[in-house]
């Protein structure tokens, strides 16, 4: 298990100046003034995406003076570095790694913006999150901070974390989220399984009054592993269907959520006549705080006409 216990990383004004090429450097540099390693793993030669990372953002004078003052900057090359790369999987480059001070990785970026300022904020947030789940996940549990937490531990590469978020939710929450987490997850493994229709069945009955808005999440959710999974259309879309035929008028708050994802979907499937009907559908039913957005994401001006 991957435990740190409680880490924060404590940003500095101390300022390294450059990349070290030493694992055992950055290493020893992370763990003497508790920041994070930065790791960019390049080719050498012969990688147009390795010269341009390294010529338009790694070389940069004053990236490297801003990210040096929160992380140690470790970079590798590949291909002097077979066992690092297998020590990290690393399997494509250019690639980013956050690491801890024991050089255990918590975040990953296969995509990399080239401005700077993006980076760095990109960067930062992984490891807010990353010192915010560590702090908390050994604290009692408040259900809606949890969630919180949970949404965080997402974002990061370790898994661990998110899956002990997970089974504290389920044993203790009054709600239906981490029960419906843990559907979304028995979905795409086990499909229908009896043992996932049970599971459905129990989390309907945490929310039989229809405050929770369990119907409708588990409408979305089904919809989303049939399109994963590359299903039919009919198929895809038929939990959205059985959802504005039965449960839409139990809980009709949440129905303009499911024509949303409706009316888009017929939308990329070039069904645009059903797909307006669907869009106009969401904007009469949404919110009054929804119907802007909604405006600027359909584009219902033009879906009017």
């Amino acid at each position: 298990m991957f435990r740190i216990g409680c880490l924060f990383f404590a940003f500095t004004s101390l300022v390294f100046g450059d990349w070290v090429v030493e694992e055992n450097k950055a290493l020893t540099l992370s763990s003497k003034h508790n920041l994070p390693i930065l790791a960019v793993f390049l080719v050498k030669e012969g990688c147009c995406w390795s010269d341009q990372l390294k010529t338009e953002l790694l070389q940069k004078p004053e990236f490297i003076k801003e990210v040096s003052q929160e992380m140690v900057l470790w970079q590798v090359f590949l291909k002097q570095e077979k066992e690092i790369r297998d020590k990290y999987q690393v399997q494509e480059c250019p690639l980013i790694l956050l690491l801890d001070p024991k050089g255990r990785e918590f975040a990953r970026l296969s995509f990399i913006p080239l401005d700077h300022k993006l980076l760095k904020e990109l960067l930062i947030s992984l490891i807010d999150d990353f010192s915010n789940v560590c702090s908390l996940i050994d604290a009692d549990f408040e259900e809606e901070e949890w969630q919180r937490i949970y949404q965080k531990a997402s974002h990061l590469s370790t898994s661990c974390f998110k899956e002990e978020i997970l089974q504290k939710g389920l044993k203790k929450e009054k709600g239906c989220f981490f029960h419906l987490e843990k559907y979304a997850q028995l979905l795409q493994e086990k499909g229908s399984h009896p043992y996932v229709l049970e599971f459905k069945k129990k989390i309907l009955i945490r929310d039989k009054i229809h405050r929770l808005g369990a119907n409708v999440r588990l409408a979305s959710i089904e919809f989303h592993d049939r399109d994963r999974k590359g299903r039919s259309f009919d198929k895809t879309i038929e939990p959205l269907l059985e959802y504005l035929q039965k449960a839409a008028f139990a809980e009709p708050q949440y129905r303009w959520e499911i024509e949303l994802l409706l009316g888009q979907f017929l939308y990329k499937k070039n069904q645009l006549e059903k797909a307006r009907e669907y869009l106009l559908l969401a904007y009469e039913h949404a919110p009054d705080s929804f119907k802007l957005q909604l405006q600027e994401i359909c584009q219902l001006e033009d879906l009017e006409k």
